[in-house]
This record gives C-alpha cells, sequence and structure tokens, in this order.
C-alpha cells in the first residue's frame, strides 16, 4: 500500500501490482477479526478507487463509532460511502469527525500537521453536501476549510493552494456569482489559489453577461496556466491538470452567454475528458463533476438525447446524485419518454429529500444566484452546519 499509495488501481479499473495481493490478505484478516479497526481502515482505503468499492461497505459501517475519539477513523467510512451514493451517510461519517477531532483540539496541544486531517474533513463534508443539495452546510464547510489551514502550511508541504480552493468553486456549484465576483483576490504567492480564484470569477462574470471583465479573468487564467511550475501539486494532481478543466470550463460560461452553444458543448466535452483523466482523489481534486454542465449545456442547445447519455455516464460515476438524476429527468421529458422520466424524478425526490435548493437543471450553469429555500423541506440544515469558529492559535491565519 506504501509503495503504490493512492495508485492501487488504474482510472480503467485495472489493479496495480501487489493490489489485489493486499486485498486478500486484508480480507483474511477481516474474517478472522471483523472488528479489527485497522484492517478496516486500510480496507476502506484499498477498495474506495476499485470497480468494487461496494465491497467495502462493511468496513465502513465497522468503522462508525469503533474508535469513537479518532477523528480520522470517524470519517473514513466517507470515502465508501460517497462511492456507492450514500451521501447523507458520507455527509455524517465526516461531521461525526469533525467533533472528534474538536474535542481533541480542546484537550490536548496538537501537533501543527493535524490540521490537514482537521481541514481533510470539512473538505470531504463540502462535496458530500453538495452532492445532495445541502447548500448552507456546503458554503459553511468550505469556510471552514479556508479558516483551519493556513496558506503558508499548504506552501510548505509543496502544494500550490488548490486544496483552498472549494470556497470559490462552491459559489459557482450553486451559481452565486454575485457573491463570487464580490471577493478580492487570495494571496499570490499560492498559484493554485489564485487559479481557484480566477475560475469562479471568470464564470460568475460570464453568467452575470459581463463579457469582457469574464474574458480577462479566462485571459489571466490562460497566462497563469503558462507560467505555472510544471510540478505544481493540486492534491493528488498537478495544478496543469485541474487547470485543463478549469480553462474550458471558463471559455465555455462566455460562450454560452454570447449565444455560441456549439462551441461552449465542444469547450465542455474538453473539460469532461480532462476530467476523466485526473488521478483518483477523494474528494475529488475536482469539486463537482464537469458532466452536470456539459448535459445543461447540451439540453440548452436541443440535444436531449447526447444529454441523456451524459447524465447516464455521470449516474455510474456518482451514483444517485440529484444533479444528474434532474438533468437525466429533463432529458427523458424532452424525448417524450414519460415513464422513465418519471422514475428518474422519483428517485430524485428521495436523493434530494435533504436539500436547502431547488434545482434549475444538472446545474446552476445558466440560473442566476439562488436564495431559495425548498417549500416542502424547511429542514434546518443549519442544525448540522460546522461552526466556523477557529481551533486553536495555529488556526488564526486567514486566506487574504
Amino acid at each position: 500500500m506504501t509503495v503504490n499509495a493512492w495508485k492501487l488501481w488504474t482510472a480503467d479499473g485495472r489493479p496495480a501490482p501487489g493490489t489485489l495481493e493486499v486485498e486478500a490478505r486484508l480480507e483474511s484478516v477481516l474474517q478472522r477479526d471483523p472488528g479489527h479497526p485497522g484492517a478496516n481502515h486500510y480496507y476502506v482505503h484499498v477498495m474506495e478507487a476499485s470497480p468494487e468499492p461496494g465491497k467495502a461497505v462493511p468496513s465502513a459501517e465497522r468503522l462508525r463509532g469503533l474508535m469513537p475519539a479518532s477523528g480520522h477513523l470517524e470519517h473514513m467510512p466517507a470515502h465508501i460511502f460517497q462511492r456507492v451514493g450514500r451521501y447523507e451517510d458520507a455527509a455524517e461519517a465526516n461531521r461525526r469527525g469533525v467533533a472528534a477531532d474538536r474535542a481533541y483540539f480542546a484537550a490536548t496541544h496538537a501537533p501543527d500537521y493535524y490540521a490537514m486531517y482537521f481541514a481533510h474533513n470539512y473538505s470531504f463534508l463540502a462535496f458530500s453536501a453538495a452532492m445532495e443539495g445541502r447548500k448552507a452546510e456546503t458554503l459553511a464547510a468550505v469556510q471552514s476549510v479556508a479558516q483551519t489551514v493556513p496558506v503558508d502550511m499548504l506552501l510548505a508541504m509543496g502544494d500550490s493552494g488548490w486544496n483552498l480552493t472549494q470556497q470559490y468553486a462552491a459559489l459557482v456549484r450553486f451559481g452565486l456569482w454575485d457573491e463570487m465576483i464580490a471577493l478580492l483576490p487570495p494571496d499570490p504567492r499560492a498559484p493554485g489559489l489564485t487559479a481557484g480564484y480566477l475560475f469562479g470569477r471568470g464564470v460568475a462574470l460570464a453568467a452575470r453577461g459581463r463579457i469582457e471583465e469574464a474574458r480577462g479573468a479566462s485571459g489571466e487564467l490562460e497566462r497563469l496556466a503558462a507560467t505555472a511550475p510544471a510540478d505544481a501539486a493540486a492534491g493528488f494532481n498537478t495544478l496543469h491538470a485541474v487547470l485543463d478543466v478549469a480553462r474550458p470550463v471558463v471559455a465555455a460560461r462566455i460562450a454560452a452567454s454570447e449565444g455560441r452553444g456549439a462551441d461552449a458543448v465542444r469547450l465542455l466535452e474538453d473539460a469532461v475528458a480532462a476530467e476523466d483523466r485526473l488521478a483518483y482523489d477523494e474528494p475529488s481534486d475536482w469539486f463537482f463533476p464537469a458532466r452536470h454542465l456539459l448535459g445543461a449545456q447540451l439540453l440548452r442547445s436541443g440535444h436531449a438525447a447526447r444529454a441523456e447519455q451524459v447524465y447516464r455516464d455521470d449516474l455510474r460515476r456518482n451514483p444517485g446524485n440529484g444533479w444528474a438524476l434532474e438533468g437525466l429527468s429533463t432529458a427523458l421529458r424532452a424525448q417524450s419518454r414519460a415513464p422513465e422520466a418519471a422514475r428518474a424524478a422519483r428517485e430524485l425526490e428521495v436523493a434530494w429529500r435533504h436539500a436547502d435548493v431547488r434545482l434549475p437543471g444538472s446545474a446552476f450553469w445558466l440560473a442566476g444566484a439562488d436564495r431559495s429555500e425548498c417549500a416542502c423541506e424547511q429542514r434546518a440544515s443549519a442544525e448540522r452546519q460546522p461552526r466556523r469558529e477557529l481551533l486553536g492559535a495555529q488556526h488564526e491565519a486567514r486566506v487574504h
């Protein structure tokens, strides 16, 4: 596992050398001692990127509460629940991880590096909550990531700052264009953080019809891509790899605002292809599936059958997510396939049961800023929002 850390499986599902032996050894331990914390922990890691993540569901379920004072182990079930479409269970695992780590920080002087583990819980919570339409919780979680990890720490660890860009991606995810535009530029020493800011700003400006300014942000993003070091890291990927997703998305949003639908589709297809090339990470180093944007643009351009295929592809990768189910239902209705559309709509109702936003489609791609509350779901998402206070002096740094 150490030799092939985070590279146990190829993108097309083939095991790396030694992976099947590790899998078999861990299964042997679990047969003899199903409650072994380490074996369950490692088995989750072995199987999460595999073609069969569901094999580790029993381990994920056993880990819940097995070592309640360990924030990392409380969080670990999320790595499997996310892969099998159990987004609320993934979110809850991360809430438990946050609570355990908060208690740990209160009880002891934690080493500085542990801030990364704590932030990982928030980052994963944001990803899971966003998948199930919990806007308020997502926005609170991404702010907690930014508050927990100082930029200096990321730079010292060799990261470009990309791990702090969820705060921008979440605003794009939920169509909060004005909020994104109002943000000031981040620390210029962190090229990844700047890239995330320029991505969000470019999309938001284009969505608001401020095309020349959007072109300016896009141009800055292109210049950053041309000058960023080849080895600049963005999670388990390079910064250049994630920029290969970000750059065409910004260009596509500009094209969409100018009525160039065919160009927008082509650019979003490029973004999807680049996203598919990314190395596995959980949560993904790209905050939300580009297929949600491509499907929305295809529907706007009158290509319902192509949109249907895009959504089905996404549901194979992200089972049961409401964003793709909304798009799929719309695409099927556009093809006069009412029974199938109704089935997708029923699945959406289940997937969106915890949401605090209404979906305008598979993305807020062509919509204005969303401030709605689901009339049928006045649930108190705020009850479960992670608190935003900092946990100790080591977290006092802020993103500029």
